[in-house]
């Protein structure tokens, strides 16, 4: 009833009260009360002057003055048969704001004289409406129907009450849709349905679905659309009377994605699960590297440092010694000196611009009895384009015979004994200088144009082969074993192999590269899902928003940590059934729905990972009981290398789980709360094996030696270790990483 209502009803039967009634609305009973007696006119004692609410009618259910039966009656009383009462106070005890029906509460009540004493006086007893309770001979009051009702107590023409209200329990709420673990989406919807029906004997029942006032029909349904949000929806449906605070609830937890990407047979495929970007800034140095300098974080400096390493007599023709009928040159050694490196990302690659301006070649020998001996310089530029694309899943780097340019830009004799000797070299058109300028273009095109690139390709072939393939093979049965929990059981395994393969290379002009790499996961036998299989919920387009970054940056498509749990919970790894755990003597666990990441709105996690509708059967000390789980759990985050140069990606637990718990079903004497109490027992087993499924362990990106003896036989490793900081965030379902690439070199300082 609305309250208003209530109130004002009240206010108008109190006023009515005090004025008194008549003799009809005292009901049908001439009979003294059994337990009320003629008082003595003798006894005059004044009593407690009773409260302004006793005056109207209203109880006071801490102090009401009762009245007594004739043994024990106060004699603090007046007397006289032909006195009438000024007021009747009526109390109910015990004294409850809602009453069930059937509950029962005994009468009393207290006559009142004008100036406030208490009197003895004969009463009748009803109650309006007349059907909504029964008063026993011994002033019992049994409640017999919902709703707001009056007691009255009477002598004569005055007449006191206490109001009361009867509830016959909680409404009954059933929930037509969704469905428990209902899967949802693919189809353009953004919204979630949820439809039912509440039934209540008595009262205007109210229904909140997620805090959200439902309206109702004249049947009793309501139907509200809630907004969908990517992964599981939790929905909260609760109903009262109108009256009781008290509610009757239900719960539903229900996947919803906008797609799903669905697997093949034993494989499952992210298309652009992980892009790789490399920006312009990556490439650029205005520095020259310190020579001592082993570890770099732009590769124009790396490339810088690469050519003054440079063997140049691995890179000179098999012959050394320019020779003809007039002179005799022998080249003893080369010195590249520090070159000027420019590196610029293209359309289809990389430009390579390379200015060596003081090349030297320290020289030996004669020419028309002229000494030869000293060193010659030369300044030498050099242009290279290089074409990298995909191919067979391999990222391959091309250069025709058109992609390299070379000219010599100045070359002369420097530090010749014999002043004729130096114009020999510098004069234009000698065979000298012809052949000189032969053997430092060679040199050149074996330097820039064949050490850069098959350095670049082995660095990048390097790089994709610690993604390539990565094992996920879990044995719960001794994982668990050696844990801290000591299970007995049968336990699944799980033999999974993620493969990941370049798919394109993206490019932007003078600003990044972006290479796309597809992930495949493939079991090593045949899997049944042990549910409807819904696919990885996907958050829509694989398209990356590549913005111009300070250096190298990753992102990783949420839906191959996704996949990777779908394939954990596709292979049953969360079909348990286990004994021994602390205070649960046997447990079986069944997850309807497959456990998913998403972002994380609030709170310092990036993450959440949410398990919905983990069904749960269990044999506690009190008896068995079947429950309904779902959790959430904050995810951090954390990326880089270990002292090992191994790239480690790593999601580690935020605190203590949200946990929603449902009981289903129980026997003995088992509820909720001992469900509840054996809750940390079940995430300490499943956080013993899930961040194993999120977690990758990749190699090292390293150069093997052997691949760099031809040209750099002083040089013993190069390894390019991703540095990414603190630049870690959530961005269009992708964790990206912002940072840095060092390039690390193992050098050989012994002579």
């Amino acid at each position: 009833m609305n309250k208003i209502f209530f109130n004002f009803a009240w206010l108008l039967i109190a006023s009515l009260g005090f004025a008194g009634c008549d003799d009809d609305s005292a009901g049908e009973s001439d009979e003294f009360d059994s337990d009320v007696v003629t008082p003595d006119s003798s006894s005059d004692v004044e009593t407690d002057t009773p409260t302004e609410d006793a005056a109207s009618g209203h109880e006071d259910d801490g102090g009401s003055q009762q009245i007594e039966d004739a043994a024990s009656a106060d004699s603090g009383t007046d007397a006289g048969l032909k006195s009438k009462a000024a007021w009747i106070e009526v109390a109910l005890n015990p004294r409850s704001a809602i009453y069930r029906v059937g509950a029962e509460s005994r009468l009393t009540a207290t006559a009142y004289t004008p100036n406030g004493k208490t009197i003895l006086l004969p009463l009748t007893w009803h109650v309006e409406p007349q059907d909504f309770a029964e008063i026993s001979e011994d002033n019992v009051l049994t409640f017999k129907e919902e709703g707001q009702g009056y007691v009255y107590a009477c002598n004569l023409d005055v007449c006191g009450f206490a109001a009361f209200y009867v509830d016959a329990g909680l409404p009954v709420l059933t929930l037509y849709s969704p469905e428990r673990g209902e899967i949802l989406g693919g189809n353009n919807s953004r919204t979630i349905q949820v439809r039912g029906n509440v039934k209540d004997s008595g009262g205007s029942p109210q229904v909140y679905v997620n805090d959200i006032h439902a309206e109702l029909g004249a049947d009793g349904m309501f139907s509200v659309d809630l907004p969908a949000h990517f992964g599981i929806n939790w929905i909260e449906v609760k109903a009262n009377d109108g009256v009781n605070s008290n509610s009757v609830s239900d719960y539903r937890a229900v996947l919803w994605a906008p797609d799903y990407l669905k697997p093949n047979g034993n494989v499952l495929t992210v298309g652009n699960a992980i892009s790789l970007r490399v920006d312009q800034s990556l490439l650029d140095s205005d520095l020259i590297p310190d020579p001592s300098e082993q570890r770099f974080s732009e590769v124009a400096q790396v490339i810088t440092k690469l050519l003054s390493l440079v063997d140049v007599s691995h890179l000179l023709p098999s012959g050394t010694v320019i020779q003809s009928d007039s002179f005799r040159l022998s080249i003893d050694g080369v010195d590249l000196k520090t070159p000027d490196i420019d590196l610029s990302i293209v359309q289809n690659g990389l430009e390579l611009f390379v200015r060596l301006p003081d090349v030297r070649l320290y020289t030996s020998g004669e020419a028309q009895s002229m000494s030869l001996d000293g060193y010659i310089s030369a300044s030498v530029a050099a242009f290279v384009t290089l074409k990298m694309g995909v191919q067979d899943g391999e990222i391959k780097i091309e250069m025709g015979d058109n992609d390299i340019g070379i000219a010599i830009e100045s070359i002369s004799g420097q530090n010749l004994e014999d002043e004729a000797a130096a114009a020999l070299v510098s004069s234009l058109g000698t065979t000298l200088r012809q052949n000189l300028l032969s053997t430092i273009n060679d040199m050149v095109q074996s330097a820039v144009g064949d050490m850069l690139p098959n350095l670049l390709q082995a660095s990048i072939h390097s790089a994709m082969q610690s993604i390539a393939s990565i094992p996920f093979n879990l044995d719960l049965q001794s994982l668990l074993r050696s844990s801290s929990l000591h299970v007995e059981g049968n336990l699944p395994s799980l033999a999974l192999q993620l493969s990941m393969k370049p798919q394109k290379i993206d490019y932007a002009r003078h600003e990044t590269a972006l290479v796309s790499v597809n992930a495949v996961m493939q079991h090593a036998s045949t899997v049944t899902p042990p549910y409807d299989d819904p696919g990885v919920p996907a958050l829509g387009s694989m398209a990356v928003n590549a913005v111009e970054g300070d250096g190298f940056g990753a992102s990783i498509r949420l839906e191959l940590l996704n996949g990777l749990l779908h394939e954990l919970w596709r292979g049953r790894l969360l079909e348990l059934s286990v004994d021994g755990l602390p205070a649960i003597s046997h447990l079986a666990l069944s997850a309807r729905l497959p456990p998913l990441v998403v972002p994380k709105e609030d709170g310092d996690s990036l993450l959440e990972l949410q398990i919905g509708e983990l069904m749960l059967d269990m044999t506690l000390m009190q008896g068995s009981a079947k429950s309904a789980l779902n959790l959430r759990m904050g995810l951090g985050v954390v990326a880089g290398t270990d002292e090992n140069g191994k790239i480690k990606f790593e999601l580690s637990f935020d605190g203590d789980p949200e946990m929603d718990l449902t009981l289903l079903e129980s026997t003995g004497t088992v509820t909720e709360a001992n469900v509840r109490s054996v809750l940390h027992t079940v995430w300490t087993l499943l956080s013993s094996f899930l961040p194993k499924m999120m977690n990758f362990e990749l190699g090292s990106i390293a150069i093997p030696a052997d691949q760099l003896q031809t040209y750099l036989p002083n040089l013993k490793g190069l390894a390019l270790e991703p540095d990414f900081g603190d630049g870690l965030f959530v961005r269009d379902g992708r964790i990206r990483l912002e940072g840095g690439l060092d390039v690390s070199l193992t050098v050989d300082e012994a002579p």
